[in-house]
């Protein structure tokens, strides 16, 4: 079998939040694994996302804000997706671009490649 290019735990700061990033007048930190604290932070959100920056670095963790907001019907004609880490690495195929293929087949999804 194939190693993976970040063994498990590579992300693990020990449930701490970075040095700093709490002290940001811009920042809002949601502490917790994605499952715990993404469903909550869409809460009370109706109006259709335009951008969303996907740095959640793991298949798992995107697949899980992605089907967080397509499940809410967030993800609409127009809306721009940016991932950080897509495609040209060591397993591509099973991170980011396997979780957004998964969500697009599951909501019935369009989109066109910008980049």
């Amino acid at each position: 079998g194939s190693v993976p290019l970040f063994p498990r735990g590579a992300f693990d700061i020990g449930g701490n939040i970075p040095p700093g990033l709490s002290e940001l007048s811009n920042v809002c930190v949601h502490a917790g694994w994605f499952e715990d604290t993404v469903p909550a932070f869409f809460v009370g959100q109706t109006a259709p996302i335009a951008f969303v920056h996907a740095d959640a670095d793991l298949y798992s963790s995107t697949r899980c804000f992605l089907r967080v907001m397509g499940s809410n019907h967030l993800l609409v004609p127009g809306t721009v997706v940016l991932f950080d880490e897509f495609t040209n690495y060591r397993g591509w195929e099973g991170g980011e671009y396997l979780a957004w293929h998964e969500t697009v087949a599951e909501f019935g999804l369009n989109f066109e490649y910008l980049a």
